[in-house]
């Protein structure tokens, strides 16, 4: 899934990731604008979901750094999930 959010707001960062148990983290990228026109339909609000199978062309147009914001870690011990 792919969801625009405010990089400066962690509690809709975590949010994001805590909606679906699947989720395990939330990164941030950039791509130009008309790369992910081929990609996803930017004039319908996300989130957007994308088939795996098209992650590899996404992923050609990677523009900087791909940044890990907030992640899910599973305490085993404990059964639980905590967000860092």
């Amino acid at each position: 899934m792919i969801a625009g959010y405010d990089v400066d707001a962690n509690a809709e960062c975590h949010a994001l990731m805590l909606e679906n148990p699947d989720h395990a983290a939330v990164v941030g990228f950039k791509v130009l604008g008309r790369y992910v026109r081929k990609i996803i339909e930017l004039n319908q609000c996300g989130p957007w979901r994308i088939q795996a199978d098209r992650i590899g062309e996404l992923n050609k147009h990677l523009w900087g750094l791909v940044e890990i914001v907030g992640r899910r870690a599973i305490l085993s011990h404990r059964n639980a999930s905590e967000v860092r």
